[in-house]
C-alpha cells in the first residue's frame, strides 16, 4: 500500500513539474537532478515494468532531464581534459625551461673558470714582470 502511494505522489509530482515546465517555456533550469532525476527514471522504469502507463509530459520531462544532465556531464570531462592538457603542456614546458637553466649554469661555471685561468695567467705575468724589471 506505502509502494502505491509513493507511486502515486511520484505520479503526481512529476506530473506537476512537467505542466510547470512546459508553461515557462521548458526552462532548463526547471529539469530534474541528482537522486530527483534518478527516483523518477526508476518510477518510469517501474510503471513500464508493471504495464501502467505513463504521461507522455512526465516522458518527455525525465528524458529531457536526463539529456541535459548527460550535456552537463560531458561539458564536465571536456573542462577537465582541457585543464589536463594545460597542465601537460605547463609540466612539458617547465622541463623544457629547467634543461635550458641547467645549460646556462653548466656555460657560466665554464666561463667563470676560463676567467679564473686568464687571471691566474694574468698574475703570473705580472709577477714574472715585476721580477724582470727588479733585475
Amino acid at each position: 500500500m506505502t509502494t502505491d502511494l509513493d507511486s502515486l505522489h511520484l505520479h503526481t509530482r512529476l506530473l506537476t513539474q512537467a505542466e510547470h515546465w512546459a508553461q515557462k517555456g521548458n526552462d532548463r533550469s526547471l529539469l530534474l537532478r541528482g537522486r530527483e532525476l534518478a527516483a523518477a527514471e526508476k518510477w518510469l522504469y517501474d510503471q513500464a515494468a508493471a504495464g501502467r502507463a505513463t504521461l507522455p509530459q512526465q516522458q518527455l520531462l525525465v528524458r529531457e532531464s536526463r539529456r541535459a544532465a548527460t550535456r552537463r556531464q560531458r561539458g564536465s570531462v571536456t573542462v577537465a581534459l582541457a585543464v589536463a592538457l594545460v597542465m601537460a603542456v605547463l609540466a612539458a614546458l617547465t622541463g623544457v625551461e629547467w634543461r635550458v637553466a641547467v645549460n646556462q649554469r653548466h656555460q657560466a661555471e665554464v666561463q667563470r673558470h676560463t676567467a679564473q685561468v686568464q687571471r691566474d695567467k694574468a698574475s703570473s705575468l705580472y709577477v714574472a714582470q715585476e721580477s724582470t724589471n727588479e733585475l
